[in-house]
């Protein structure tokens, strides 16, 4: 699943994002975090029996994890001024 994740991370950001500099590599992985940790993180809040502290913190944890993911990608996958 992680894999899959990955690809589709890296996938949408290379045909959606146009230009490519870093810093639109790291609002595409913190926006990708947020709607994740939104979507998996509180919703398990929701069903379990987690303290909130630890939803925020797993929230939290998710969105640097996001900021990471688009500082790498950011540089990797720039594209040429020329072309």
């Amino acid at each position: 699943m992680t894999f899959a994740l990955i690809a589709i991370f890296v996938v949408t950001y290379l045909l959606l994002v146009r230009p490519k500099p870093l810093s639109a590599g790291l609002e595409f992985g913190l926006s990708m975090r947020f709607a994740r940790g939104i979507s998996s993180r509180f919703d398990t809040y929701i069903h379990m029996p987690i303290p909130r502290a630890f939803a925020w913190k797993w929230f939290v944890a998710g969105y640097l994890k996001g900021l990471a993911s688009g500082a790498v990608l950011g540089p990797v996958f720039t594209e040429s001024r020329g072309h």
